[in-house]
C-alpha cells in the first residue's frame, strides 16, 4: 500500500522578492543653475541666457542618460 501523501504531486510555491534599484548618483545630482548677472547690461543678459540654455541641455542630456540606464 503506497501513502497517499507521497504518491501526489509536490506543490509549487513561488515566492517573489522585490529589489528596488535605483539609478547612478551621477545622474540624480541637481542641475547646475547660472545665476544672474550682477549688473544689467545687454552683453551680460546675453551670456545669461546663453548659459541657461547651456544649463536646460546638460539637465535634458541628464534625462536621457536616465531613460538609457532604465531601459536596460
Amino acid at each position: 500500500m503506497l501513502c497517499g501523501a507521497c504518491s501526489s504531486k509536490p506543490q509549487v510555491v513561488t515566492v517573489t522578492d522585490t529589489v528596488y534599484i535605483r539609478p547612478p548618483e551621477y545622474l540624480l545630482k541637481p542641475c547646475a543653475k547660472t545665476a544672474p548677472p550682477a549688473s544689467g547690461t545687454n552683453w551680460d543678459l546675453l551670456q545669461f541666457a546663453i548659459g541657461l540654455g547651456l544649463d536646460l541641455d546638460a539637465c535634458n542630456e541628464r534625462i536621457g542618460l536616465i531613460k538609457e540606464w532604465s531601459a536596460q
